[in-house]
């Protein structure tokens, strides 16, 4: 097991639409030297998880922490400018 500071973690992010809960109450730690997978079926949150990691999506609850700082609203360039990036 990695014992390095994860360079993003996510606690308790939860978004919603209406009354859609797209992505609830989700914590996830991204290690270096890992591999990290996020699987689900369709509609179960994953672009939308993404998305907010991004800063594309602002959640209603929960903080991401990347590179030991809280990043509270995140525009995508400031991520991107920052080494948070999605390709398709």
């Amino acid at each position: 097991m990695n014992s390095e500071h994860p360079v993003l973690a996510t606690e308790g992010l939860t978004i919603r639409f209406g009354g859609h809960v797209a992505v609830n109450n989700v914590t996830a730690e991204f290690r270096p030297g890992t591999l990290t997978a996020i699987v689900g079926p369709n509609g179960a949150g994953k672009t939308t998880l993404l998305n907010v990691i991004n800063g594309f999506y602002t959640p209603q609850q929960g903080r991401i922490t990347f590179k030991g700082k809280t990043r509270a609203k995140m525009r995508p360039y400031d991520a991107a400018s920052g080494g948070i990036a999605r390709t398709f």
